[in-house]
């Protein structure tokens, strides 16, 4: 598979561990990747002035990007629950969307959590060219995780 980029959000709030949180999401990522990519931290205010703070990790290298791809992918606990919503996790530009429950990362786990906001948002561009075998892809892991 050919991968474009990936880009990984969040936000973390006051009551949050800024360190830790962008040290567990650095571990999503292959090591080698680790020094590679640039963190942006964006500094917003909520409603009532409290700080809230954005994180952005940009991945542009396609190596890279299919390292991590393939990486996240074997750390997902509930890899099922990639393939039976993987229709409703790719747009008509052939992006991939993933929503990792930030506070179970915290515990050292990778679960897709579409439930709530307080998630890293992890995006592949793959391109249309790229999506059945994406599908291919996700099946045969469900298949040797079972």
């Amino acid at each position: 598979m050919n991968f474009k980029f990936a880009e990984i959000e969040t936000y973390i709030h006051a009551t949050e561990n800024l360190d830790l949180i962008i040290d567990k999401i650095l571990n999503l990522l292959p090591a080698e990747c680790r020094d590679e990519v640039p963190i942006l931290i964006e500094i917003l205010h909520g409603h009532y002035g409290n700080p809230i703070i954005r994180i952005n990790i940009f991945i542009r290298n396609e190596e890279l990007t299919r390292k991590f791809f393939e990486k996240i992918i074997n750390d997902v606990e509930n890899i099922d629950e990639l393939s039976k919503t993987l229709s409703m996790r790719i747009d008509s530009s052939g992006n991939l969307y993933l929503r990792i429950d930030k506070q179970m990362l915290i515990k050292d786990k990778v679960m897709l959590n579409d439930t709530t906001d307080d998630v890293v948002r992890v995006k592949f561009k793959l391109g249309k060219k790229n999506l059945k075998n994406l599908e291919t892809f996700l099946i045969s892991k469900v298949k040797r995780k079972a």
